[in-house]
């Protein structure tokens, strides 16, 4: 079953484009570094995403992603505690799914000031990798909040860290309207 679930990852990793070769990751951090690459696309963000997404194979069966996608589509209709219990619920039956790390981004998102921050680390911590569909990355998303809550909160020393985290790991991370957070940090 492993051997099937390795070889749907790797048949899709294939499909979507990307490609899996000794030393490349090496290669094209030397040359990010030599020169400085054009920012990614929507449409490139959101097939970076996919890719995500797609490792949820290798840990969760057929049926456990269909019941994690119910859990998290039923987020929008729920209230409150209702809200909060779905996010917990995710984190402990699925805690390594992309969709978890969504979910618990909009839980942080749902709290008050400090609790928002401290969820939002967590995030940060936990879920970096994770993407939306619509090429939201949840690392960088948890950044750019975490940098206005604490910018709120007069912790403006703290704030500049997750700034310039945003500008030289993210250059071309966006919100769920497609823009830029790099633009957004002016605001």
């Amino acid at each position: 079953m492993l051997m099937i679930k390795a070889f749907a990852v790797f048949l899709l990793l294939f499909v979507c484009g990307a490609t899996i070769v000794p030393g490349q990751d090496e290669k094209k951090e030397e040359a990010k570094e030599q020169s400085s690459p054009p920012l990614r696309t929507v449409s490139e963000l959101k097939k970076e995403a996919r890719l995500r997404m797609a490792k949820d194979a290798i840990f969760y069966s057929e049926q456990e992603r269909t019941e994690m996608e119910k859990l998290y589509q039923s987020w929008s209709v729920k209230k409150g505690k209702e809200k909060h219990a779905i996010a917990i619920t995710m984190q402990r039956r699925f805690p390594k799914s992309n969709r978890t790390g969504c979910a618990m981004l909009y839980l942080a998102q749902d709290n008050a000031r400090q609790k928002r921050v401290d969820l939002l680390k967590q995030v940060i911590q936990n879920y970096g990798d994770c993407w939306y569909g619509n090429g939201v990355q949840v690392g960088a998303m948890a950044r750019y909040l975490l940098f206005k809550t604490l910018m709120e909160t007069g912790k403006q020393e703290e704030a500049e860290k997750y700034r310039e985290e945003l500008k030289t790991s993210f250059p071309d991370a966006i919100d769920h309207t497609g823009k830029r957070l790099s633009e957004l940090l002016n605001d």
